[in-house]
């Protein structure tokens, strides 16, 4: 029988021994990757949480990895990379065959700017087998499958959908962007939604939400990276019903280069109503000094502040999922990184239900990272840390790492 965490909400502590901690270490192999990691859900059946290791050198390749034993499953490439790369929404079941599958989005932008697109691909693959369950392409310059939710069931079949944003889409000219719900059975359209003006880049981020306003239905927030005319960066973020096509509500920055929406998660109720909430990451907000960046939840009815946390000098708060609870409250957390000095990051886990502070790691060189889920068995998610050798040639070794080290977990055998 799998332990069982009887008393993982102890207080987390890290430790500088990092190899205490390290689950898998999966070497880099050029020169300055980029290398983010997500959760894969259980792709193998082996009643484990699996992984997705993303590695951008140019060429896009994502692997597939066995969480309990780190081995390779599937291996798929993408284009040739601007940017950040694909999306990818894992721990999703699209087939019905009781195993997780993946969906990929490629934006195809070219490496020169203004990074024109030849339309961009959102594909799913079965975690069972790696082949392609369906694909769905953008037009020239859409830049589809610029950013990737999943989970919701949207038109109540059964089977989770889709969201794909595409944010360089041109329906009315001008790039407003735009956001295509669709079915993860058989990749129909359920809904579509078109940026508010010229430029708006709409889509750059989305989350699907079980139910953000109570209705019963699945809703929908979208991040656009300049939603009002003639104000650069400045960012925003709306939240809309799916089932009505009416705006929840609303948040722009104050600033250009706030860029608010950096960063957009869904990690479920954070308050207790009921109802599906949203973290939204600021990286350029001002009020903890210049770049100090802010990270805030909101409540997904009326947008109203749950909890937010703040930044320091330089600090650039960035956010990603840890893809489960590290404190044993029954509440998904959050990783974040923040900016410490030089080419050195310091990563976090923050509580999703408070913002507050659990772990801090060491500052180190991190070109990538993410939440892993449970891939031990513990009952305590994991994370991805993309940690750059700076004395070998500065390739990126990718680390899974548990949050536990240095703490003792009880367990029942």
């Amino acid at each position: 029988m799998r332990p069982t965490v009887l008393a993982a909400a102890l207080p987390l502590l890290a430790s500088s021994a990092f190899a205490q901690g390290v689950i898998h270490t999966f070497p880099g192999g050029v020169p300055q990757e980029y290398r983010p990691t997500f959760a894969a859900g259980d792709v193998d059946g082996d009643g484990f949480g699996d992984l997705v290791v993303l590695t951008i050198a140019g060429l896009e390749v994502v692997d597939v990895r066995s969480g309990r034993t780190g081995a390779l499953l599937h291996s798929f490439s993408g284009s040739q990379s601007a940017g950040t790369g694909p999306a990818i929404a894992g721990g999703i079941d699209l087939d019905g065959d009781g195993r997780d599958d993946l969906v990929i989005g490629d934006p195809e932008r070219a490496s020169f700017w203004p990074h024109p697109s030849t339309g961009g691909t959102a594909r799913a693959v079965s975690g069972a087998t790696g082949l392609t369950l369906w694909t769905i392409a953008g037009a020239q310059d859409d830049a589809l499958g610029t950013s990737l939710s999943a989970g919701p069931d949207v038109d109540q079949d059964g089977f989770p959908d889709v969201a794909v944003g595409a944010d360089q889409a041109t329906f009315t000219g001008g790039l407003p962007g735009s956001v295509l719900v669709v079915s993860g059975a058989t990749a129909q359209t359920l809904a579509t939604r078109v940026g508010p003006t010229a430029g708006a880049r709409y889509g750059a981020e989305v989350a699907l939400l079980a139910d953000a306003d109570g209705d019963g239905a699945a809703d929908l927030a979208v991040a656009a990276r300049h939603p009002v005319p003639a104000q650069t960066w400045t960012g925003g973020v709306e939240v809309v019903s799916l089932a009505t096509g009416a705006v929840l509500w609303s948040v722009t920055g104050a600033n250009p280069l706030d860029v608010v929406g950096t960063g957009l998660l869904s990690l479920g109720d954070l308050d207790g109503d009921g109802r599906t909430d949203v973290v939204i990451g600021t990286p350029g907000d001002d009020a903890g000094g210049q770049d100090a960046g802010r990270v805030r939840a909101r409540r997904g009815v009326d947008g109203a502040p749950i909890w937010t946390f703040t930044g320091g000098p330089g600090d650039l708060l960035s956010i990603a999922p840890l893809s489960g609870d590290a404190d044993g409250d029954g509440v998904t957390d959050l990783l974040v990184r923040r900016q410490a000095g030089g080419v050195d990051a310091e990563l976090r886990i923050h509580s999703g239900a408070t913002g507050g502070l659990h772990v801090p790691f060491p500052p180190e060189f991190v070109n990538g990272f993410g939440g892993v889920g449970d891939v031990n068995g513990d009952g305590v998610a994991d994370l991805g840390v993309g940690k750059v050798d700076t004395g070998g040639g500065f390739t990126t070794d990718v680390e899974i790492r548990s949050p536990l080290c240095g703490v003792v977990s009880l367990v029942a055998i």
